[in-house]
């Protein structure tokens, strides 16, 4: 009986720190930089922004993703994913990142604009 009680309490123990299943989202919207959509977000989404959203990456700046309709801002802790694809409107298929304002990217696939 002692066993078993020592055996549950590891157990216990042990579970915060086994990894959770992380559920998948599918969310659309558009591949910005952080400055610019903190700024103004209407003016960070759309092919229009494209060429100021590249320049701002190679300068350092973190991409940012621009999720559709609420224009809620996020990072993305692998922006090699959507490389190419600044002031494009795609889907994206992702997990929550290190934060809540952060999406890490499993899936990525462009969509039509219908902004």
């Amino acid at each position: 009986m002692k066993k078993l009680a020592l055996v549950t309490v590891l157990l216990c123990l042990l579970a915060p720190g086994l990894p959770a299943k992380t559920k998948k989202l599918n969310m659309t919207g558009w591949i910005s930089d952080m400055a610019c959509a903190r700024k103004s977000v209407d003016k960070a989404i759309g092919a229009d922004h494209a060429d100021c959203a590249r320049r701002c990456g190679s300068n350092g700046e973190m991409v940012a993703f621009v999720a559709e309709p609420d224009h809620r801002i996020y990072g993305l802790d692998n922006p090699f994913m959507v490389r190419g694809l600044e002031g494009q409107r795609v889907s994206l298929t992702v997990q929550p990142g290190a934060t809540p304002d952060v999406l890490h990217i499993v899936g990525v696939q462009e969509t039509a604009t219908d902004h």
